[in-house]
């Protein structure tokens, strides 16, 4: 951060991490942190499906460095949350590269206030920030950092360095025992997370174990102690302890995290035991005397395929799978597929959408194309005749005439009606009827005077 030093110090850039001594409480919950301006805290918890909300306390006073943070300075950092947010970071950024790089937020800090000589931010961890999210919660990280633009003044009095204003760029978080401010997190607000597995290693936290057990149990030159397993569940590790010329115990020890220092509690002597369950009749599987369902099933095949006690071929052969079997299956899968590709792309070819119901809109398309052909074929009909057979009478004679297959061609239909032509009846009949009428002149007795004949050509 850059100083601003007024009592004639040399401006200098600078990153400001003071050891936090973070402590989880519930004193305070991140709801009673008045949200910041337009910020919409429940549609950022809708993107998340683990949702995960801190409240961290800064008060006035000295930091490790030695400077003294005013009640101003503090005053000042949430103010500026109030109003315009802060992104936190894991760590800091150099403070050459602030201007030109970006680093995706690992927390968004979307409100602040003051009480007495202490601040509280309230911060919604990122929805990618999964790993934070496990820290925090094992209580791997609890210290933030503040970043920004410090007022520094020299307190003639004391000699000391006070900080009487500060503009922030951001609250970061930071690995355990660093120096910095002492803060602490007094609330958390998350889903229920009962149950949930959480994944990776604490090697910090175990090391830290294994040094407290050390302690525990005043481990001489030739006596061990280590961490089997910890339970994160309920905060429980289980120790193996062994003396010289002893044999080796178990201890489950409750543990605490108490202002950075692991407390552990009374050890209770423990033995392993390994289950055996009993065999289960052919085609069944069962899991405490409870017969497992399909899921429970298939999730015991999967372990131990990956384990490798039991192999792909013997699960095919005590299922019964030939490889023509297995042919055939496949083969109907990929008719399955490519049914279903097929119809997606009718779907997308007839414009199908939401609650349309593709069949009737294809029996709809299908008519009305069918429609479109009929008109086509008579127009072609209509054509040919036109060329072969002059008159309306004569025309419309032939057409009824006609026998031709829906789709001919024009060749085809050329050829049945020169067939209808060539017939001797035919030719007598399209003679008497092929007749045009001329102008008419006079009464309806007298109308014929005026009649012209034209034979069709046969």
């Amino acid at each position: 951060m850059k100083a601003r030093i007024l009592a004639g110090e040399q401006k200098a850039m600078h990153g400001e991490m003071d050891n936090i001594s973070a402590i989880l409480a519930t004193s305070i919950s991140p709801g009673d942190i008045q949200l910041a301006q337009n910020v919409d805290v429940e549609q950022m918890k809708q993107m998340d499906e683990d949702p995960l909300e801190v409240v961290v306390e800064i008060p006035a006073g000295k930091s490790k460095r030695g400077w003294n943070y005013t009640p101003k300075s503090l005053q000042d950092i949430v103010e500026y949350t109030k109003q315009y947010t802060l992104n936190g970071f894991l760590g800091h950024q150099r403070p050459e590269d602030v201007s030109t790089e970006f680093v995706p937020p690992a927390t968004h800090w979307i409100g602040a206030e003051m009480r007495g000589d202490k601040a509280y931010f309230r911060g919604l961890v990122d929805a990618d920030a999964k790993s934070l999210k496990r820290w925090i919660r094992t209580k791997r990280i609890q210290e933030v950092s503040i970043f920004g633009f410090p007022d520094l003044r020299k307190n003639q009095t004391t000699g000391e360095m006070d900080v009487v204003g500060y503009e922030p760029l951001s609250i970061d978080w930071t690995p355990l025992h660093r120096p910095g401010m002492p803060t602490k997190i007094v609330g958390m607000e998350m889903n229920d997370i009962t149950g949930e597995q959480l994944d990776g290693t604490f090697e910090k936290l175990r090391e830290d174990l294994r040094i407290a057990a050390k302690e525990y149990f005043s481990i001489g030159e030739h006596d061990y102690v280590w961490v089997r397993s910890i339970r994160y569940d309920n905060n429980t590790a289980i120790m193996e302890y062994e003396q010289q010329n002893q044999p080796t115990k178990l201890y489950s020890i409750p543990f605490i995290i108490d202002n950075q220092e692991i407390k552990l509690g009374e050890k209770t002597e423990v033995v392993e035991k390994k289950i055996y369950e009993p065999a289960t009749p052919a085609g069944e599987m069962n899991k405490g005397g409870k017969k497992m369902d399909f899921k429970e099933l298939i999730s015991n095949l999967n372990g131990l395929l990956q384990t490798g006690k039991v192999t792909y071929n013997q699960v095919f052969g005590e299922m019964a799978i030939t490889p023509d079997k297995l042919a055939g299956e496949m083969e109907e899968i990929k008719e399955a597929v490519e049914a279903k590709e097929t119809l997606g792309k009718v779907k997308e070819a007839l414009g199908v959408t939401g609650e349309m119901d593709v069949i009737e809109v294809a029996k709809n398309s299908k008519k009305a194309l069918e429609e479109s052909s009929q008109k086509d074929f008579t127009k072609t009909i209509d054509k040919v005749v036109e060329k072969k057979v002059t008159g309306e009478m004569a025309q419309g004679l032939v057409k009824k005439m006609l026998k031709v297959e829906d789709g001919a061609t024009e060749e085809v239909i050329a050829g049945e009606i020169d067939k209808i032509l060539a017939d001797d009846l035919m030719k007598k009949v399209l003679s008497d009827k092929h007749i045009d009428q001329g102008p008419g002149i006079g009464s309806a007795a007298s109308t014929t005077s005026g009649l012209k004949s034209k034979r069709a050509q046969i």
